[in-house]
């Protein structure tokens, strides 16, 4: 119980702290809104239409979050890293407990949560953290599988899921600690592996292999391309960031600072698992076990070509183990009541270091400052123009997207531009706005403010048209991806956009009077599917839909009644 409300007075202190919408959060924010608003559940894309990097399972959870809250939120992608931690950390309570006693799983436990690689869980939408959850569990399974030489299944599942997380490195990092196999053998006792691993590869290749199959029947060529060349093979041998000799000495430095301070106890068990093995044959097997995974695992990432501090957290529950072994054996003489009287006044210690980065020090850098302004931003759009307002994005930061709930996809300055020259009204969010004069050229005189953020002085971000705001019964044009869209008297709520299935647009307005018109600029065809909702009549839709090849545009027939726009669409 200690354990878990240490994590989530952090996980609440940091989730009420400064908004800090990173990268990260932008990729991970961006997928979620594709799942959730578009149907894209097996593979995702973000705003600018790159595919995913890594399988969909931090996707699905953070998804589930927003589903059960009913919005997007920092809450609900920071969710899944939290819950992930939590579960680590009672998994290493449960298994140092059982080995070792329960000082060496409580303080295995205390160790990894109340570290650097901890507390950045709390903050990020990352993979890193629900891979070490399944690293754990898979590598304990394959210990307790080589150790009574049956049980294969469990590792397989685990490791399925967590391939379904962030690629085969679960395999890798779950069996890694199996090389203890060898080692041994030196004892004179060696014990080798045994049992079936039919049932469980077949459980690991239908899990993972049934999603790449529905993924690639979505995508085709191009997720190959982006998940396994670009980011699986790219990472590995250094493609994609441009490896350099000196960069291998990263990861153990990494190690070093992300577990600190209890880095240096693990250095010391690791020194004594080599010189001083336990006498116990199978506590013995633990313990090189554990060194043996942790090891491995890290020139695994000494070799690899991508090289990131943040890489380094799925091989700290080994770490943990190990330096909570050391921590129950340097306070045996301690009585319970002085363990938890010092745990409680450390974590005391640690949550105010929490409160003082959360909420004052994170003031200041330059992610919470573009985060503060993108909210405002959104704000303004959503109270003067409203959250489905027919605004075009350019190169506005997705965090204002998401945190007016939705996911368009953006644009180009040059389709922006083409956009602005027409005679319809149309209206762009644009951050770098010397840019579209320059897009425009002898037209810039066209362009009309309609708001800004920050209201003073340099903007940060501007939406602009070329009508004033708003334009009443006039047409009002946006572009939606590769389709332009037309509409006068009608008000496009959310898109749904799934791959290879129907654009489905909805549109409330005046059937009598207004006019649609969709027109398809991109290379392929587009499968639409239009709903329109007269307020002559709110509750019925009539649904139209067609085919548009490149070039072709399609338009809502002219009607003079709900019955007629019925009729039309039988």
């Amino acid at each position: 119980m200690l354990i878990v409300l240490a994590l989530l007075a952090a996980f609440l202190i940091r989730a009420t702290g400064y908004p800090r919408f990173t990268r990260h959060d932008a990729r991970v924010g961006a997928y979620v809104l594709d799942a959730v608003q578009n149907g894209n559940w097996i593979v995702q894309k973000d705003s600018t239409g790159e595919i995913a990097s890594k399988p969909p399972l931090l996707t699905w959870c953070a998804a589930a979050v927003t589903l059960v809250v009913g919005r997007a939120s920092h809450f609900a992608l920071h969710v899944p890293a939290a819950i992930s931690l939590c579960a680590t950390a009672l998994v290493l309570l449960a298994a140092g407990r059982k080995w070792w006693g329960w000082r060496a799983g409580f303080f295995a436990a205390f160790a990894y949560c109340v570290s650097p690689a901890g507390c950045s869980q709390l903050a990020t939408a990352r993979y890193d953290g629900v891979l070490a959850l399944l690293s754990i569990l898979a590598a304990l399974a394959a210990f307790r599988a080589w150790i009574r030489g049956s049980g294969w299944t469990w590792f397989w599942l685990a490791a399925a899921v967590g391939t379904l997380a962030k690629g085969p490195l679960a395999v890798i990092l779950g069996a890694a600690g199996l090389l203890a196999v060898l080692w041994e053998r030196r004892s004179g006792l060696p014990l080798p592996l045994r049992g079936n691993h039919f049932a469980g590869l077949l459980v690991f290749l239908v899990l993972t292999g049934s999603w790449f199959a529905l993924a690639y029947g979505q995508l085709g060529q191009p997720l190959i391309d982006k998940m396994i060349g670009r980011e699986l093979v790219g990472h590995a041998v250094g493609q994609a960031d441009g490896f350099s000799p000196w960069e291998a000495f990263l990861p153990p430095l990494d190690f070093l600072v992300t577990f600190a301070p209890w880095s240096l106890l693990s250095l010391v068990a690791f020194w004594r698992v080599w010189k001083r093995p336990d006498a116990d044959a199978t506590l013995r097997r633990f313990e090189r076990f554990l060194a043996c995974a942790f090891v491995a695992g890290l020139i695994v990432f000494c070799c690899a070509g991508h090289h990131r501090g943040r890489l380094i957290v799925p091989l700290i529950p080994f770490a943990a183990l190990l330096a909570g072994r050391e921590l129950a054996d340097l306070t045996l003489p301690w009585s319970r009541r002085r363990i938890f009287q010092s745990a409680t006044a450390l974590i005391g210690i640690y949550l105010v270091g929490v409160v003082v980065h959360a909420h004052f020090l994170l003031g200041q850098s330059q992610a919470v400052q573009e985060s503060l302004a993108a909210r405002q931003a959104a704000r303004l759009i959503a109270e003067r123009l409203g959250a489905d307002a027919p605004v075009t994005y350019v190169d506005s930061p997705f965090a204002v997207q998401f945190f007016l709930g939705h996911v368009r996809p953006t644009v180009s300055i040059e389709r922006a531009a083409e956009l602005l020259r027409g005679e319809d009204a149309a209206w762009v969010a644009i951050c770098d706005f010397a840019k579209l004069e320059a897009a425009l050229g002898p037209n810039e005189g066209i362009l009309r403010e309609v708001l800004r953020w920050p209201e003073t002085g340099e903007p940060w971000i501007r939406v602009v048209g070329n009508h004033p705001w708003p334009s009443i019964h006039e047409p009002v044009v946006m572009l939606l991806g590769p389709l332009r869209i037309e509409s006068q008297d009608f008000e496009l709520a959310r898109p749904r956009m799934p791959y290879r299935g129907e654009v489905e647009l909805s549109f409330r307005g005046n059937a009598a009077q207004g006019s649609l018109k969709v027109e398809n600029q991109g290379d392929t065809e587009q499968v639409l599917k239009v709903r329109v909702f007269d307020e002559a009549s709110p509750k019925t839709a009539a649904e139209l839909g067609c085919r548009l090849a490149p070039g072709a545009t399609w338009e809502l027939p002219r009607i003079r009644s709900s019955r007629d726009l019925m009729t039309q669409a039988k």
